[in-house]
C-alpha cells in the first residue's frame, strides 16, 4: 500500500468515527501526521455538511495553526456562508495570535466592508482584530 493511501485511510477512519465518537475522531486527527492536512482540506471542500466543515476547520487549526497553508485555509474559512464554519475559522485565526493571522483578519475586514453579504460578520471581525492587537503577537 502507498503512503498516500495509508494517509487517506487514516483520515477516512477518524472521520467515520465522528458521528458517535467525536472526541476520539478529533484527537485522532489533531494528533495525526502533518501530511494529513491536505486531505483534511480536501474533505472540507468536498463536504456539503456545515457541521463536517466546521469540525474540519477546528481540527485543522488545532492540528497546526501556525503554518502559512493553515492560515490561508482559515482565512478562506471565514468567508464560508455557514455561521458555524466561519466562526470556527475566526477562532483559529485568533488562536494563532500571529501578525500573519492579524493581517488576514484585517484584509477580510476591508473586503467585508465592501460586501453587504458579510456585514453580519463585522462585529465578530472587529472583536477578533481587537483581541489580537491587545494580546501577544508572535
Amino acid at each position: 500500500m502507498s503512503p498516500d493511501r495509508d494517509l487517506e485511510e487514516y483520515v477516512d477512519y477518524y472521520l467515520s468515527l465522528r458521528p458517535g465518537k467525536r472526541q476520539e475522531a478529533f484527537f485522532g486527527l489533531i494528533d495525526g501526521p502533518k501530511a494529513i492536512r491536505p486531505l483534511l482540506m480536501k474533505n472540507f471542500h468536498e463536504s456539503n455538511d456545515p457541521e463536517t466543515r466546521r469540525f474540519l476547520v477546528e481540527v485543522l487549526w488545532q492540528h497546526n495553526r501556525e503554518d502559512r497553508e493553515t492560515l490561508e485555509f482559515l482565512a478562506s474559512a471565514i468567508r464560508d456562508p455557514e455561521g458555524k464554519v466561519w466562526k470556527e475559522g475566526l477562532n483559529g485565526l485568533v488562536a494563532a495570535g500571529s501578525k500573519s493571522a492579524l493581517s488576514r483578519l484585517e484584509a477580510a475586514k476591508q473586503e467585508f466592508l465592501k460586501s453587504p453579504n458579510h456585514r453580519d460578520r463585522m462585529e465578530w471581525l472587529e472583536e477578533a482584530i481587537g483581541e489580537l492587537k491587545e494580546g501577544p503577537i508572535a
